[in-house]
């Protein structure tokens, strides 16, 4: 009996003092957390007064945000521009159509009076004749000059479009650049890789080494052997 109570006193012991280590291996845990919180906000704010310092002593980020606000305006502008150059286009192509049209019907006009000039031969069926001809060059006069007109607008539509395409084109390759600068610029983490052969050996120190209800065993078994010796002795 008095071997049992010794016994249970010295776990009571163990316990209490595995109880003290969890606590105070706590405690160190929250000193290290908040060392590291505290370590963080102190180079946040280093960082942010060497910002200030580096906008202070040369203004880049003025610099690169008003080369942002260009760029946004400069997109705007190519959108701008290719809007206006084509309503010309778009007005003198309906022109073009409603002269075509006026066209057809005048030679069909011409070929009518030429045919009645020389079916009756007077000189009031000549006339007609004359001034089918002379309307019809009127209009093929003007269709000459909207299509002059055309061809220059369609010109600088596309000129405006070229312009837009290469802006659009300088943008992604930009925005490309910066992701990829971003992405090359971040810390690089370093992967463990684990083979099968650490794993199984792993798996074979858990499987192999004694589990805490073994260890009391074992060193209750231990204390009752030597306290047995002791009073033998």
């Amino acid at each position: 009996m008095v071997r049992k109570k010794a016994t249970v006193k010295r776990t009571r012991k163990k316990t209490a003092k595995k109880g003290v280590a969890k606590t105070s291996k706590k405690v160190l845990v929250a000193k290290k957390t908040t060392k590291g919180t505290i370590k963080k906000s102190a180079a946040r704010t280093v960082k942010k007064t060497v910002r200030k310092a580096l906008a202070k002593s040369f203004p880049i980020q003025e610099y690169e945000q008003t080369i942002a606000k260009a760029r946004t305006e400069l997109g705007k502008a190519h959108v701008k521009a290719v809007d206006q150059c084509q309503k010309p286009v778009e007005k003198l192509q309906t022109q073009l159509n409603r002269f075509l049209v006026k066209q057809k019907a005048q030679r069909d006009k011409k070929v009518a009076a030429t045919e009645r000039a020389a079916e009756k031969g007077t000189q009031g069926a000549k006339n007609q004749a004359a001034s089918a001809r002379e309307a019809l060059r009127i209009v093929n006069e003007k269709i000459k000059e909207i299509r002059a007109d055309l061809n220059v607008a369609k010109l600088a539509l596309n000129s405006a479009q070229s312009a837009q395409k290469k802006f659009v084109a300088l943008e992604k390759s930009l925005t490309k650049f910066e992701r990829d600068w971003i992405k090359a610029s971040r810390p690089k983490r370093k992967i463990r890789r684990r083979t099968h052969k650490a794993v199984a050996e792993e798996a074979m120190e858990e499987t192999s080494a004694p589990t805490a209800e073994e260890k009391t065993v074992v060193t209750t078994e231990s204390e009752n052997l030597t306290q047995e010796a002791s009073t033998g002795t």
